[in-house]
């Protein structure tokens, strides 16, 4: 089958996990898997990957740019948060980034049912007390699945959106998971 959707009625963290190491994701409130992405026009295979975190150790280089990050910003790891300075920001950066890309953030998350179904986190980026930049992951019992990074367009030359990546890996180490996707 070249694509399958499923909108489950209930999701524990242990079958998110399995989705996810099936080549499933989520986008809003379901899960899908598929064999082939449009993607520019051209139909391309689709290729699942996923990170062992616990053998993982972070190049120089990411090492250096955590290290920038963290001494020029306040870096937070705290359950999901949606509000008016988060859509903001999704709103100038969706704008300035283009492509296709989810309306809003409510889009990303899913409509109320959908979002009790993970257990979402989000990791911010605040200068001087405003938030820059931000990204989302899902939490499984055994996983992270990254879901979106934003930043404020004034930003786009420090990596956040990157670094948010970087930062989500490290907690998943810090919580003792396998796996990063």
């Amino acid at each position: 089958m070249l694509v399958q959707v499923i909108r489950p009625e209930t999701l524990s963290p242990a079958e998110l996990d399995e989705k996810l190491g099936r080549g499933w994701f989520r986008i809003g409130d379901t899960l899908m898997t598929c064999e082939v992405v449009w993607f520019e026009g051209v139909l391309r295979s689709a290729l699942w990957t996923r990170l062992p975190v616990q053998g993982h150790a972070f190049k120089k280089s990411h090492r250096k740019l955590m290290r920038r990050i963290e001494r020029d910003l306040e870096v937070s790891v705290q359950p999901l948060r949606i509000d008016d300075e988060r859509r903001a920001i999704y709103g100038r950066y969706r704008a300035h980034v283009g492509g296709e890309r989810a309306q809003n953030l409510d889009e990303i998350l899913g409509p109320d049912q959908g979002r009790g179904l993970f257990e979402t986190w989000e990791v911010s980026f605040r200068r001087e007390g405003r938030l820059v930049a931000f990204s989302w992951f899902d939490l499984g019992a055994e996983s992270v699945q990254s879901l979106a990074g934003v930043f404020e367009p004034e930003h786009g030359r420090d990596s956040l959106g990157f670094a948010s990546m970087l930062f989500e890996v490290r907690h998943a180490q810090e919580l003792g998971l396998a796996w990063f996707y």
